[in-house]
Order: C-alpha cells, then structure tokens, then sequence
C-alpha cells in the first residue's frame, strides 16, 4: 500500500504540473473524432486510412511506436500470427527479423533473445516485463514467453533500434507484444493433435456489449510429452480477459488480466550424439553441470504468471491526453533438483522463487497546431523478490526504479522531412540486494538503502521522405551503461561505466507496380562501445572455493551491421518475404553469429479457402568456448575447459496449411496442418539443446 499512496501523490502533484503548464481544463477543450465504440457497434481502437495504413495517432495511442522509428521496426499482425500457428510466444518471436537472435542455455534458463548483439527488451501493452538495458541482471524475466498463449497476442513490433527512449534505454531493441483487441461477436473453439504426445485446445470469446463496452475472453490448455526418456515435455493452463469500458468520448478504461500456471523440463544432455563436445573420461553423469540420465533431470513445476494492467487514457482535446496506467506481474516457480550436488543421488534439493512487479506510469501527450507532437512520461516500479532466482537463491532482493523520459518529433518541411529528438534517464535505488557484490575471498553481504549510478540516454534523428515511396532515416544516441556488480573483476577492482554511442541509418522504397507491389528496406548500424563490459570468465569468491562467480571486465571495441529486408507480392495468390542480417566486432570479443536470414513465402486462395505459410530462419556458423564442472573420483570439484566448438549453420524451416470446409461462410469451420523443423534437425537449430527433430500437428477450428 505504501507505494501506491507514493504513487497517488505523485500522480496528482504530475497532473496538477501538466494543467498549469498546458493550460488544461476540467471541460474538454473540443471533441475527439476517435472513440472506441460507436453506437453502430463497430470497434475503431486502430484508426485506418483510405489507404488501408494504420494512421498515426499518438494522442490516442499514447505508447505508439514513433514515427521515426517505422524504417528500423518490422511488425507481425494477427492474420500472420494464425497463419503460421506458433505454439509458443517464444516459437513466433523466433522468426520475425533476421536481427533477432535465439539460443537456448537448457539450463535454468530457457531461452535468451538480443537484437543485434544486445540483450532486448520485453514489453506488454506497455508493461516493461523486462528491460535488456537494465543495470540489474536479476530484474524481469523473459521466460514469461515460454507460458504466453499465442492465440492472446494481436501484434509483435520488433524494433530494432529503440532510440525513441519511450520504451527503454537506447542500446538494444524492444519485443512489443499487444494483446487482442474486442471485436463483433465471434466465438472461436482450436483443438489441435500432434507428435510427441501434443495437445492444444484453445477457446476464446469476443463481443461489443454496447456503444460504451467490449470484451475479449480466451482460456487455453497444452502439453507436449517429448520423446520417450529425454525429460523434455512442458504444458500450460491459461486464462485472459481484456475489457473495454468508454463511458465518454474523452475516457477510456482498459482492464487486462492473464494467468498461466504450468511447467517445464529441463532436456538430457546427449554429447555423443550432438557432436557438439566430448565427456571427460570417467564422468559420472549424476553430477550437477552436465544432466545425461533423465533419472537426474531438472524441472520446474508448477510455475505461475498472473498479470493484471488498468489502462486509462483521458483525451482532454484532439491534441492533448494524459495516459495513467497501474500494472502488476507476479511470478511464482519451483525447481526441482533431484540429484543433489554430490556423486550420488542425496533426494531433491529444491528451490521456490517468488518475483513480484507492482508498476505506475504517467503519459502526456500533445500535438501542436503545426503537427509537433511532444511525449513526455514518469514510471515508478517496485520490484520484490525475497527468496532470490537463477543462480543466487535463497537471497532477499527489493529495488524501486524511477524513469523519466521526454521525446519530440517536429517536421520541417511539411511531411516530408521530420526531426525528432528525446532524453531519458532511468534511476534505481537498491533497497535490498543479495548477489556476489564483493571483492574475492570477503564474505558475501547484502546491499542496502543504495542509489545505483542513473543510467542517461540521448537520441535525435532525422527521417525525410522525397518521394511517397522512399523513407530516409539517421539516427544517433548516446547512453551510459552501469555495471551489475563493480566488483564483478577478475581482480576483484572497480569496473566503469561503459559509453556507448550508436548511429543507425534507415532507407527503405516501395516500386510502385500494380501488379506485384514490392518494398526494399535497408538498415545499417554502428555502435561505438568504450569500456564496454564483457565477460572475462568465472572465479571463485570464497575460501572453500565452492562459490563461482562470472566476471567480467572493461574494453573498447566496435559492433556494426545491418539489415535487409525484401516484402513482394509474387501474384494475386504468392507473397514472398525475405531478409538477411550480418554483424561484426573490432576487436572480436562475442560468440554469436555473424549471419542471420529470414524468409516466408504465403499462399492465398480464397477461392478454395487453402491459406499456407513456408517460414525459415538460417543461422550462419559461430565458434563457441565451452567449459563444465564436476566431481572427480575424490569427490572434488573439477572445472574442465573444451577446445571451441562450431554451432549455427542450419536452416530451421516450418510449414502451416490451412483449409476452411465451407470457403464462402467467413466463419466456416477450418481444418489445418502444421509442420515444425521441416528438415528433421536434432540439435544443429539449438546450441547444446536437443530439438528432437520434425513435428507434426493437425487441429480443427469451429466458429459459434
């Protein structure tokens, strides 16, 4: 209750600033031509143009990716989202933009995402589930993917430049995820069969109840069993609502709420079979590093998401509105450990995490009379985390972050040219934190009542448009990035700050041909890092050495690359898209891949009802350093480091087929067909963690 008492004074001290300055008043200024309902019961939450683009508006979408940000952002809408079928949010990130990159640990943690070479961000209508530009590396957790219910999700933006500040700092990109919007009265049963024991059902209900409220409701259940032996199957239960209430033309109130509960395993290591590295002779496969018997393996289970978000945007004008939204994730999970730490078996050594964010945020919103649109916004979240996570549990963690960002966009020359240019500054103060915060061999100690250094970012761009079919962009942004642990050294010094300057370049043409409309996107990056924080290994922190820690350390270097994107309409049946995606460093101080490519090919027949999507992702060759630890005969503990081993240099292709029975009747029922690892890959399409090759699912969709 404390912080929102903090958060309701500072709400109300924030509003009262707003009305003095702007001139705001308790009457409205003029009326809004958006409304979400109207009295014919059509939903217009995404305003269109003649031209059928979604028209921009950050009035009444206060958290709209700007303007200037379109050339450096691919997005991916519902129709393709149930076209490919994915079935996981993980799985349908995986495959939007060659920039994006995914690996697996198989560890603890699940899966690990970055967009060019930097950690990304995670947000959901708004809420930061995870901030890839934090300083805390503890903070926010993206396996909230692995439970996310694709069949909620009504838009993903990739952005991969994030220099607008309104979502986060200015290194790294951003996943935006939006959830369904209400629609006419639709409801929708999915049932769906497939390999290795996978099952779907999905049911979901929509309706304008009348000119002032809508409802979206979706309920899911899967399972997937995996391969006999393998410890490799996970399910998930969830339920969502998304509720519209507009009792004027100048309010609205959206209350959203997702729950999810169900599980994981953890996959058996199989070296011998991957090929990726050999065992030390003599290993016994009951020891904590390297899992080879799923007699030994780990799970989490149960693991529970619940995520609650109010949402009010008031239009106090056509050109002004002030957007309050309060949030809340709570993420509950328990993992399990059966074969102890020793040689032998010693019964289950378990761990429970409970990890809470309770999150305000303030948004003013004004567009002038000559179109300059300014942004401006406060966030205040409080985050929880009393039993540790990851690798430091069994510790006590609570921080408050606060942020504060202002962003402007102006044109120049009417809308043709436009300037743009923001500051954002992200502040945490350390209530409590329990990691490896102290030099070798002291004994570990919580900090306490401690600001962290603030984090600065600064960003400006031009963006010139010459002709309706070209778009110019540049970019550049300058930040300052904290370490996690200063005294995270091998030699246990002080590590610095790091200086990160980055300069994006953005072009992309439309060919104007009626026939097979075409775009061509180009970006190109680089990002100058001094002091950039690297790691440098692991070390022990304590006397007994039985605690490692990793480290890290301070150099200069240099990561610059690009992408280019192809969209075309082979013909009236044929769309086609294509990508590619190259990054370099100077010096070479990263193990991730070099080359990245993307490609779709969609078929449309409306004619039969057959819809199909052949979707692909190549992930060019790296060289990765591997190491492991574990008991030796004398029961010591022994870390072993590999030679490097070559991962990536595979294709991982997928193929969705879909047929409605009756293709006349917009809501016939639908039969389908989905293929996941086309080619029957094992391990190449994941480092260190088994695929188990093609995947077969088919499902039936009726409409009521």
């Amino acid at each position: 209750m404390g912080l929102f008492k903090t958060v309701s004074a500072k709400i109300m001290g924030a509003v009262f600033i707003l009305v003095i300055i702007f001139g705001l008043s308790p009457a409205m200024a003029g009326d809004s031509t958006e409304t979400v309902l109207n009295a014919n019961k059509i939903i217009e939450l995404n305003p269109i143009s003649v031209t059928g683009e979604k028209i921009y508006d950050p009035v009444s979408e206060p958290a709209a990716v700007p303007l200037n940000n379109k050339t450096f952002t691919e997005t991916i809408g519902r129709k393709s989202i149930e076209l490919r079928n994915p079935f996981t949010a993980t799985e349908l990130i995986s495959f939007i933009s060659p920039a994006v990159l995914r690996a697996n640990q198989n560890r603890k943690y699940k899966s690990f995402f970055d967009i060019r070479g930097s950690k990304a961000s995670l947000i959901l209508d708004g809420f930061v589930v995870q901030d890839g530009s934090s300083n805390s590396g503890m903070r926010g957790d993206d396996r909230f993917l692995e439970f996310l219910n694709p069949d909620i999700i009504e838009s993903v933006d990739v952005l991969k430049d994030s220099t607008a500040l309104i979502y986060g700092g200015a290194k790294g990109g951003v996943f935006y995820i939006k959830t369904r919007k209400p629609s006419k009265k639709h409801n929708q049963l999915k049932l769906e069969l497939g390999k290795f024991g996978e099952f779907t059902t999905k049911l979901s209900f929509t309706d304008i109840i009348n000119e002032k409220s809508a409802y979206f409701a979706g309920f899911n259940h899967r399972k997937f069993d995996g391969p006999a032996s393998k410890n490799a199957g996970n399910k998930d239960t969830g339920a969502f609502l998304k509720y519209f209430y507009v009792p004027t033309k100048h309010d609205d109130f959206v209350f959203t709420y997702n729950s999810e509960i169900g599980m994981y395993q953890i996959p058996v290591d199989e070296p011998e079979a991957s090929g990726q590295f050999a065992l030390v002779a003599g290993i016994d496969p009951k020891t904590y590093s390297i899992v080879i018997d799923p007699r030994y393996g780990w799970n989490y289970e149960p693991w529970k998401n619940t995520f609650t978000d109010l949402n009010y945007t008031k239009k106090w004008s056509g050109r002004q509105s002030t957007n309050f939204q309060l949030s809340r994730l709570e993420v509950t999970n328990d993992f399990h450990n059966p074969r102890g730490i020793g040689a032998a078996p010693v019964g289950h050594i378990d761990g429970r995490v409970l990890e809470t964010t309770n999150a305000m945020a303030l948004r003013h919103t004004i567009k002038t009379g000559g179109n300059v649109i300014y942004r401006m916004g406060y966030s205040l979240d409080h985050w929880y985390n009393p039993t540790g996570k990851l690798y430091w549990e069994n510790m006590n963690n609570e921080d408050k972050k606060h942020t504060m960002y202002l962003q402007t966009e102006v044109p120049l020359s009417g809308d043709r040219l436009f300037a743009d240019a923001g500051f954002r500054r992200d502040r945490r103060y350390i209530i409590r934190e329990q990691k490896s915060r102290t030099p070798a061999g002291k004994a570990l100690a919580p900090i306490t009542d401690q600001w962290e250094d603030p984090r600065n970012s600064v960003s400006a761009g031009l963006t010139y448009k010459p002709t309706a079919l070209d778009t110019l962009s540049l970019r550049y942004s300058a930040l300052v990035m904290t370490p996690v642990d200063r005294k995270a050294s091998l030699s246990g010094a002080d590590l610095t700050n790091e200086n990160d300057k980055i300069i994006n370049f953005g072009v992309e043409h439309i060919f104007k041909n009626a026939a097979r409309p075409m775009s061509l996107e180009l970006n190109l990056f680089k990002n100058d890092m001094k002091n950039s924080l690297v790691e440098d290994g692991t070390k022990f922190i304590d006397a007994a050495k039985t605690t490692v820690m990793r480290v890290f350390k301070n150099t200069d270097t240099v990561s610059k690359g690009g992408e280019l994107k192809l969209n075309m309409k082979l013909s009236p049946l044929f769309d086609v898209s294509a990508g590619a995606a190259l990054i370099s460093y100077s010096p070479d101080l990263t193990t991730k891949p070099r080359k990245n490519y993307i490609t779709e090919l969609k078929y449309n027949e409306d004619r039969s009802g057959i819809s199909a999507s052949l979707y692909g992702r190549f992930v060019g060759s790296f060289d990765s350093p591997a190491s492991y630890t574990y008991k030796d005969a004398a029961n010591k503990t022994v870390t072993k480091t590999l030679v490097n081993y070559q991962l990536g240099n595979f294709w991982d292709l997928g193929l969705s087929v879909s047929k409605k029975l009756d293709p006349r009747d917009e809501n016939s029922a639908k039969i389908s067909l989905t293929v996941r690892n086309l080619l029957d890959k094992k391990y190449e399409t994941m480092p260190l963690a088994p695929d188990f090759g093609r995947r077969a699912t088919i499902g039936y969709e009726v409409n009521f």
